[in-house]
């Protein structure tokens, strides 16, 4: 789209397919064409709102250092792009690695003249942005040592009758004295309705996907709640099929709010996107529900 030579007509050609994109997405595309014009002014009227609600957002803060750059407040420009390169790019991240080990092994030199560099990995990344680790999983042990191992203990209880009790103790403790934990399946409620969410919208029911929303869901670039609901039973229910598919990287939280960060692959007869998406949680009346959404480009 951005190919085309004159930025009036990309915008046209946005305005033309606003009813398509996503509202955040229509936005930012709005104000790539706004700058492409140069026209700071009404570009930054577009992503200042945007950053503030989404900092971390790659592409808006790229884009309103651009527009703020333009109409001079340099300096806050270079600090937005500074502070979103650190926590957004992957390959700055690489990059800081490898400084950091190279300034380490300086510093040895410099002290008794042997190099002595830190070991470091580098990190793949998805094309979404988020770094590829991998967690070795805990090993194996096999059948014949853990049967030793209990036979061991069983010997040792025969021999030390409070050994046994102690024993006893530790595989069956006293609930009034196990320190709290985390539950496994504390957040199961969220995954669970995710899930859901991701089906209706698959299946263009309109009224179960808007369940999952808080009536206190606030939707991005100001829009009203009710103008928001309007536009997305238009796009649930426009013709022809629709999936999403979706991957929950991780929710985080407590017994009132929580956020999930999980991996969205949107696609229907006009438009593919990948995105990693964030979804604000409210516990409201002992129901889960959306109280904001957003995504991380």
């Amino acid at each position: 789209m951005f190919l085309k030579k004159d930025p009036k007509l990309v915008l046209l050609e946005i305005e033309k397919q606003k009813k398509d994109i996503n509202p955040a997405d229509y936005l930012i595309l709005k104000s790539n064409a706004l700058i492409l014009q140069k026209n700071w002014k009404e570009a930054i009227v577009i992503l200042e709102p945007l950053y503030n609600n989404d900092p971390k957002n790659a592409v808006i803060a790229n884009n309103y250092s651009a527009a703020l750059w333009g109409i001079g407040k340099k300096d806050l420009a270079k600090t937005i792009l500074e502070k979103n390169l650190l926590t957004n790019s992957p390959a700055y991240r690489n990059l800081r690695k490898i400084y950091l080990s190279n300034a380490a092994d300086s510093y040895s030199k410099a002290l008794d003249g042997k190099s002595n560099p830190v070991q470091i990995d580098l990190l793949a990344s998805t094309k979404s942005g988020v770094d590829i680790e991998y967690v070795a999983p805990p090993p194996v042990v096999p059948e014949t040592t853990i049967a030793a191992n209990e036979k061991l203990k069983e010997d040792t209880s025969k021999k030390n009758p409070e050994k046994k009790a102690e024993n006893n103790e530790k595989t069956n403790p006293d609930p009034k004295k196990t320190p709290s934990t985390e539950s496994a399946t504390e957040f199961e409620p969220i995954a669970k309705n995710i899930r859901g969410w991701a089906a209706a919208w698959s299946n263009k029911s309109a009224k179960e996907y808007l369940s999952y929303y808080s009536p206190n869901f606030k939707p991005e670039g100001g829009m009203s709640y009710s103008e928001w609901s309007s536009q997305r039973v238009q796009r649930v229910t426009k013709p022809g099929a629709i999936s999403v598919q979706v991957q929950i990287i991780k929710i985080s939280g407590s017994e009132k709010k929580a956020v999930a960060k999980l991996f969205q692959k949107y696609s229907s007869s006009n438009l593919k996107v990948d995105v990693v998406k964030y979804l604000d949680f409210s516990n409201e009346q002992g129901k889960w529900v959306i109280t904001r959404e957003y995504n991380s480009k």
